[in-house]
């Protein structure tokens, strides 16, 4: 009689798939269960290792073509980025791509699912924009945000789409740039929050991350009134339904801060300074983080002449979170530099300190503008 088909299921978030392997073969079952214990362990070389081992003799086992070796051509892949070697890396995923179209068809939930993982698993990847893993999840990216709709098509399926939908939003926001497809990337996260808050709920967690990610795109599309719209609500939903500070609420609050001071709009902007002041302690040995900063103008003379330097400022913070009082300490370089530094650090912004429940005066803060020209 012959084996019955292997049955998988994922174990990792990292895409590792699990094989229940025929007893009679103890070779592979041996290194299999040797790869999936080093899963937990920090030996990336020895994962490295025991997953080209498992997939040379899984090629053997159950044949080139069979979906057993694609899941351990996947699992090899991962591997390697777990490893750092991220142009290896992308190969291999190449290959997985041209398998799992093979077996699932080019427009197959699968074949997306694999799609999004692997563009979160090439996050942590140096950030070179002509590297092929680069281009990879670019690639991948476009494919996800240009044809989801069309594999929804054949899958009349709510809890799919949401799935879909919310997977690709996620790995649309692991991404530093987004595409020239921007307003392309708009509609999708459009459809996204649609679909997610259909099958979530508007004020569940999942739901008002997909709004997150909306808002980061609008913002990048320099629609900046719709990107303030979508981080007011979110802000306001986190803080009126959750009864502690969400990481999503605070990145809300800082978003903000730094749209409405672009727009001009300084009072709207306090609020939200005050309210991140209200949720993050104030560390006395950390200096405090802008939450919204203007680089200085870099004078033209020191410019021309390709002037160095530095120059380090003190300064406080006020109740709602102005800089007050700015003076310099020490300067290095073109006299201007200092005038230069004084005009762009009152305009940045912080979140005021709070005792007690309430704001008060952050004095003696220090910081260092660096001045230099770089020849690219």
């Amino acid at each position: 009689m012959r084996p019955s088909l292997i049955s998988f299921c994922v174990v990792m978030a990292a895409s590792s798939f699990t094989l229940l392997a025929d007893a009679k073969e103890d070779t592979f079952s041996d290194v299999y269960h040797a790869y999936e214990s080093s899963l937990g362990q920090d030996d990336t070389d020895a994962r490295e290792t025991l997953a080209k081992k498992a997939l040379a003799l899984g090629q053997v086992k159950f044949g080139k073509d069979s979906e057993n070796t694609a899941n351990l051509t996947y699992n090899y892949a991962n591997a390697l980025t777990a490893n750092k070697k991220y142009e290896q890396a992308t190969e291999v995923f190449e290959q997985v791509a041209e398998q799992y179209e093979d077996l699932y068809g080019y427009e197959s939930p699968e074949l997306f699912t694999f799609y999004v993982d692997t563009i979160l698993a090439l996050q942590e990847a140096p950030s070179q924009p002509q590297a092929d893993y680069s281009k990879l999840r670019q690639k991948f990216l476009k494919r996800v945000i240009m044809d989801t709709d069309d594999v929804l098509e054949e899958h009349q399926d709510p809890d799919l789409a949401a799935r879909l939908y919310y997977q690709g939003s996620r790995a649309l926001s692991r991404e530093g740039n987004l595409p020239v497809y921007a307003s392309t990337a708009s509609q999708f996260m459009e459809q996204a929050v649609k679909h997610v808050e259909d099958i979530a709920g508007t004020f569940a967690v999942r739901t008002l991350e997909v709004k997150f990610i909306q808002g980061a795109v609008l913002a990048v599309s320099r629609n900046r009134y719709a990107a303030i719209e979508r981080y007011e609500e979110v802000a306001q939903a986190f803080d009126n339904n959750v009864s502690f500070s969400h990481p999503y609420a605070l990145a809300s609050h800082a978003k903000l801060v730094n749209l409405y001071e672009q727009e001009g709009e300084s009072e709207k902007a306090t609020q939200h300074c005050v309210a991140i002041g209200k949720m993050t302690p104030w560390e006395e040995n950390q200096e405090p983080t802008p939450l919204y900063r203007k680089n200085p103008v870099y004078p033209q003379h020191a410019l021309r002449h390709s002037i160095s330097g530095y120059v380090r400022l003190k300064f406080n913070i006020d109740e709602q979170g102005f800089v007050r009082n700015p003076e310099v300490l020490e300067a290095e370089g073109a006299s201007q530099f200092k005038n230069a530094s004084l005009q762009a650090l009152e305009q940045w912004r912080y979140a005021p300190k709070f005792e007690n429940g309430k704001p008060v005066p952050a004095e003696d803060n220090v910081v260092q503008l660096d001045f230099k020209v770089s020849y690219h």
